[in-house]
């Protein structure tokens, strides 16, 4: 009985009380960005260090704010960044291997074939610009890979090394983790990129989609193409001004300049219809030596007959 009941306490009030347990939420859109993400950052890392990168997806998980610190935040390189159209931030960590190896690329280091270990020592400027560089070439094939969800642009707001001084939200507040694996050349580092729930609070409905539909990730391409062919369809519309009832008999008397009289006045309002469907009234008239209509009402999206 003791058994069953402290599993109830954890299956149960634990799991009430847990806010990661909560606010976990399978996010099927933002794994589509992130795929796309990590292909475009490998061509842009080989072009901005002439060298061979390949970057890959270590982990993408969900956890407290203080947790991420005490995990990826030590002997690491931190720049707070502003979603600007979202108004919020986000953080991306460098660990030490990422710098040191950057620069050691960037700066001409040889070849080795076995991973190389660093001093623990604190930062220099030179290596500070230099990842503030990479992390900017990240952000921007980041900020790529959302724009068939929807346009954002990440800004870089300041560099710290200590992760104190990187409190974007409060400590128990919940984040979206994607951990790369970045490899240059024989050596690697881990490059982090945190998104608080708050922060893709705006497009979260649009990322729980398990596909991309009308109301999120609209492709511009398509969409000009689309409107490109619906300007050049033709459609033909009937103006229909009343009506009589007549006898074939009648009909075998029509001749060319036959005048038919309808039965209703010349103030009565022409059905103006599209396949059959009424779209609209209007008033007749005449604008030289055409006969026109003028619309009083359109019915288009209305269910009129």
């Amino acid at each position: 009985m003791e058994a069953v009941e402290q599993e109830v306490h954890t299956s149960g009030v634990h799991v009430l009380l847990d806010k990661v347990s909560q606010s976990k939420v399978r996010l099927p859109m933002l794994e589509v960005v992130y795929d796309r993400f990590v292909r475009e950052n490998s061509n842009s890392l080989r072009n901005f260090t002439s060298y061979t990168v390949d970057v890959e997806i270590a982990d993408n998980s969900t956890y407290k704010f203080d947790d991420i610190m005490q995990k990826y935040a030590q002997s690491s390189v931190l720049s707070v960044f502003k979603a600007i159209e979202w108004d919020h931030f986000g953080l991306i960590i460098g660990n030490a291997d990422l710098v040191y190896s950057c620069v050691d690329i960037l700066f001409g280091g040889r070849k080795v074939q076995q991973k190389m270990h660093f001093e623990e020592r604190a930062f220099t400027s030179i290596e500070l610009g230099i990842i503030r560089n990479i992390f900017d070439v990240v952000l921007e094939d980041l900020s790529k890979a959302f724009e068939p969800i929807a346009p954002i642009s990440f800004q870089i707001e300041r560099t710290e090394t200590n992760y104190k001084f990187a409190m974007i939200v409060r400590p128990e507040d919940v984040c979206n983790v994607l951990t790369l694996n970045v490899i240059v050349g024989n050596r690697s580092g881990e490059l982090t990129i945190v998104l608080p729930y708050p922060t893709i609070e705006p497009v979260k409905k649009i990322l729980g989609k398990s596909f991309i539909d009308e109301r999120g990730g609209k492709d511009p391409i398509w969409n000009r193409f689309l409107e490109g062919e619906i300007k050049k369809t033709t459609a033909e519309i009937e103006a229909v001004f009343g009506g009589r009832t007549a006898t074939v008999h009648d009909f075998t008397k029509f001749k060319v300049g036959s005048t038919i009289v309808l039965d209703i006045p010349p103030t009565s309002p022409v059905n103006i219809k599209l396949n059959g469907a009424l779209i609209a009234q209007g008033q007749l008239g005449k604008i030289d030596d055409y006969i026109a209509v003028k619309l009083n009402n359109i019915f288009i999206g209305e269910s009129n007959k």
